[in-house]
């Protein structure tokens, strides 16, 4: 059974939060180097990038320089172990960020082991600055 996914006033605010705390503290390519090389801790571990949202649901945020460009990098995950959120809930959260169009239309969505038996799905999308 997948988790109910509801979002209200409250829960906007709490997304415009980490909106704001990510755009105002980009991820520059260095620190995403720094990050994969395990000597920066994961966007994930600070909780001004992170909103949780009722039930279950933990979203990690970030402004991040790729390779390719600017991207917003959206990481979703239940707290429920060996779950992962369902699509249409995704889609919902993608939309709340500020994400275009469907899962499909991104630049790059995958599944990340973040441990402890839990997943994450991870969402990338190009963005102009």
């Amino acid at each position: 059974m997948s988790h109910p996914l509801a979002i209200d006033e409250q829960i906007r605010g709490f997304i415009e939060r980490v909106l704001n705390y990510a755009e105002e503290n980009k991820i520059s390519f260095d620190m995403t180097k720094e990050m994969i090389a395990g000597t920066r801790p994961p966007i994930g571990d600070n909780r001004n990038y992170v909103c949780y949202i009722p039930v279950g649901f933990r979203v990690a945020y970030s402004i991040e320089e790729q390779p390719c460009g600017w991207c917003r990098h959206m990481s979703v995950s239940v707290s429920t172990k060996d779950r992962v959120p369902s699509i249409p809930a995704v889609e919902m959260l993608m939309k709340e960020f500020g994400f275009e169009g469907t899962i499909n239309d991104q630049l790059h969505v995958g599944m990340e082991d973040i441990g402890e038996g839990h997943r994450a799905v991870n969402v990338l999308a190009m963005i102009e600055l």
